[in-house]
This record gives C-alpha cells, sequence and structure tokens, in this order.
C-alpha cells in the first residue's frame, strides 16, 4: 500500500526546512550546483583544499575553474592568509654604496720632451723607436690617468709624438734645451695660459706666444707661472721624463701612491719613484701643484738654471720602489736595445727554425 504524501506545510518555515532536507536526495545535476552543494571542509580553509576531491568546486567557484587555485601565500605565512591571494612582496631599495675615501685624484700631466741625446750621438730621444714605437708615443700612454697632457719640447717632437685620441698642449722651455726645470716652469705656465684663455689646448698654443707678442692684459707665461698661481683644474702634476718606455706603469704606481691616503693622515708633497739601486727618480714623479707654483716663485729669475734637487728642496716626499721596469730610462743603444728586447721578446730572439745572422758586425739599431 503506498503511502500518501506527507501535507503540504503551511508556514513559509516549515516549507525552508523540508526543502533543505530534501536537497541531499536530489539528482546528480543538482548535487553539483555551487548555491544547492552544502559547504564542505575541501573548499578551502585551513587545509588549503587538500581533500577535496577531484571535480568538485569549491562555493562559488564556475564550471569552468575547477582545478584553478589561486596565488597562495607560502607556508610560512600566518595560516589565516592560507586560500587568499598571497600578499605583494614589500619592494626594498638597497642603500648606494658608499663612495670610496682612496678615489682616484684629479692630474695633470707635464711631459718633458727636451734635451739634447749627448749619450745617443745626437739623435733626438723623443723620436727613438722603442719596438716599434717611439719614446714620445710610448710615454704619451699614460695620459688616459691625466686631464690635461703638456708636451714641452721643439717641434720635432709634434712628429715623434704621432696621432693622437685627445688635443695636447705643446710649450717650450727658455731657454730651449734649458733642462728640466725649464721645461716644468714652462708646462705649468702653459697649463695655467690655457686655463685662462678657457680655450681648447690647440687653440691656446702657448709654445707659439714670445713674452713680446704677448697682450699687454694678457700675463706672460713666465708671469702665471711665477707670479699669479693661475687656476690649473687638478691639485696633482705628474710629471714624466720622455724617455721611459714603461712610463704608463710609472703613472699607475705614482697616481694609486696618491689615492691610498690613510684617513686622516696627512698627505706629502710629492711622490717619486726609487730603481732598485736605490736612486730616486724625480723626473718619474707626481707633485702637488701649489707646492710647485711656490717653488718656482721662491727660485725666481734662477729657477731657468736651477736642478730638479733645488726646485724640490723643502718638499716632503716619498719614494716608492719600482717592483718592475717602470722606472727604467733609455740614455744610450744599449738602453733601447735591452729594453727592446723586454718589449718585443720574438723580435730579439727569433725562432729556432731560423739559423742565427753569421755577420757579427751588423747589430740593430732602430
Amino acid at each position: 500500500m503506498r503511502r500518501p504524501a506527507p501535507p503540504r506545510p503551511r508556514h513559509r518555515r516549515a516549507r525552508r526546512r523540508r526543502r533543505s532536507r530534501d536537497r541531499g536526495r536530489g539528482s546528480a545535476g543538482d548535487r553539483h550546483r555551487a548555491h544547492r552543494r552544502p559547504h564542505r571542509r575541501g573548499d578551502g580553509g585551513a587545509d588549503r583544499g587538500l581533500h577535496r576531491r577531484a571535480g568538485r568546486r569549491r562555493h562559488g567557484q564556475g564550471p569552468g575553474q575547477v582545478g584553478a587555485d589561486r596565488e597562495r601565500a607560502p607556508d610560512h605565512q600566518d595560516r589565516r592568509q592560507v586560500g587568499r591571494l598571497a600578499p605583494q612582496q614589500r619592494l626594498t631599495v638597497p642603500n648606494p654604496a658608499p663612495q670610496p675615501e682612496n678615489a682616484a685624484p684629479a692630474v695633470d700631466l707635464i711631459v718633458l720632451a727636451g734635451g739634447r741625446g749627448s749619450r745617443l750621438g745626437g739623435t733626438f730621444k723623443p723620436a727613438v723607436e722603442v719596438a716599434g714605437r717611439s719614446l714620445l708615443a710610448r710615454v704619451l700612454d699614460a695620459r688616459a690617468l691625466a686631464r690635461r697632457v703638456v708636451v714641452v719640447g721643439p717641434d720635432a717632437a709634434r712628429d715623434a709624438a704621432g696621432p693622437q685620441p685627445v688635443p695636447l698642449i705643446w710649450a717650450l722651455e727658455d731657454p730651449p734645451f734649458g733642462g728640466p726645470v725649464a721645461g716644468i716652469v714652462a708646462g705649468l705656465a702653459a697649463l695655467d695660459l690655457a686655463a685662462l684663455n678657457q680655450a681648447t689646448p690647440d687653440q691656446a698654443a702657448p709654445d707659439q706666444t714670445t713674452p713680446d707678442q704677448a697682450a699687454p692684459d694678457q700675463p706672460t707665461p713666465d708671469q702665471t707661472a711665477e707670479g699669479n698661481p693661475g687656476p690649473t683644474g687638478s691639485p696633482w702634476l705628474l710629471v714624466l721624463a720622455c724617455d721611459l718606455p714603461w712610463a704608463t706603469d710609472a703613472a699607475r704606481l705614482l697616481v694609486a701612491a696618491v689615492a691610498d691616503k690613510a684617513p686622516g693622515s696627512p698627505q706629502p708633497d710629492g711622490f717619486h719613484l726609487v730603481d732598485a739601486d736605490g736612486r730616486e727618480q724625480w723626473l718619474a714623479g707626481i707633485y702637488r701643484a701649489e707646492a710647485l707654483r711656490q717653488s718656482v716663485r721662491r727660485l725666481g729669475s734662477e729657477a731657468r738654471g736651477a736642478s730638479v734637487r733645488q726646485l724640490l728642496s723643502g718638499f716632503s716626499l716619498r719614494g716608492i720602489r719600482d717592483p718592475g721596469q717602470a722606472g727604467r730610462d733609455v740614455d744610450t743603444w744599449q738602453d733601447v736595445r735591452e729594453s727592446t728586447a723586454l718589449l718585443n721578446p720574438s723580435r730579439s730572439n727569433p725562432p729556432r727554425s731560423n739559423p742565427p745572422r753569421s755577420n757579427p758586425s751588423r747589430s740593430f739599431i732602430p
């Protein structure tokens, strides 16, 4: 006998209770509907939905979102973050690296390209080739460490220098071949005159202006060097002779010595190289520009005939031991051959397959 259907509840609240009780006995399609499916533990929460069966949707998900997980917070985050969108990472801007105290100093370079070359038989020393390049061209490789470069020498030095990637300031000592101190005085005057003119180095051309031809309102090189200090823009002056094949290595040692000053320690007036025999290389040094100007003013008219030792008298100097060939100079043809052999070993030592020259009277003269 078929049981009669229960009477329909009259009250609305009773009908809701009966409808919610009958949801579990509906069709399969009804059970998969999100708004008819009861909440379960697998719908997110503290267990991150790991126990949710395949094909089941979270509460509020559509049919195309099954299996698509949102970005979740890492496991080490608070459990309240699980199931939510992971918070954005905080952007941290690193602090700028502190500037080193031992920064490279501002340097101007004076190259002394004068001299008669008496020990070379009267050959113009800046034009002597060592391993295929002139001595002056090798010394000018140190221009990369300087802001401005002055070459003190005659017109023949221009051909020996060759093409340069940067413009050079050319000067001539007074009198010509007057010695290294006269060259340093002319180099200081050329730097000051170029700064006063505020022109490019080639436009300044201080070597083409003599004291008699200078304008009345324009200081002559002698007045600039011996009277007014003049702004050069660089507190240090690198002085190099033109007979240093390893001048670039010497310049690096000298500039590094200035930069390696301990914090709080007094800075000397200059640094110079010292060779293996203990000889002081005054013309491979770096000096304070203001100290050199004060010394030139102190010597006055005697600066032209003074020695380098007299110019540097009273300076606080420090010698730097030359660990290699940085301070090696070229004075004789034997020095030329030895320097060529060190710079170009393949040229001085031919391969064994080639027999040696049978004529001993023939010697290598560059």
